[in-house]
């Protein structure tokens, strides 16, 4: 399921490995709308007899991924908005966080 050729856009929601710092995929959904559940892959610990607790891939978007885990190449830094800068947009009537 790994796809490494596939280009992501930022408000795709994929599937991640916040140990290996991967995407694993794009997210699937079931026939009636809910997101499939992906479970994150064993390493090492296959004797376990019992599960204590079933940990699962953790769900975001592409662009919310290279921020918080690094993947796929920085993202370039916002420069903060001026308060006369949002102010003036205001007043025009025109979204301010544009």
């Amino acid at each position: 399921m790994n796809d490494t050729a596939v280009q992501y856009h930022n408000e795709d929601l994929v599937y991640v490995d916040p140990e290996s710092k991967t995407i694993i995929g794009k997210v699937e959904w079931s026939r009636n709308g809910k997101l499939k559940s992906l479970p994150m892959p064993q390493q090492g610990k296959k004797e376990e007899v019992r599960m204590r607790k079933r940990k699962f891939s953790p769900v975001c978007s592409y662009k919310s991924a290279r921020r918080i885990w690094k993947i796929g190449g920085a993202l370039e830094p916002r420069q903060p908005t001026l308060f006369e800068d949002a102010l003036a947009k205001v007043i025009e009537g025109q979204p301010y966080w544009d």
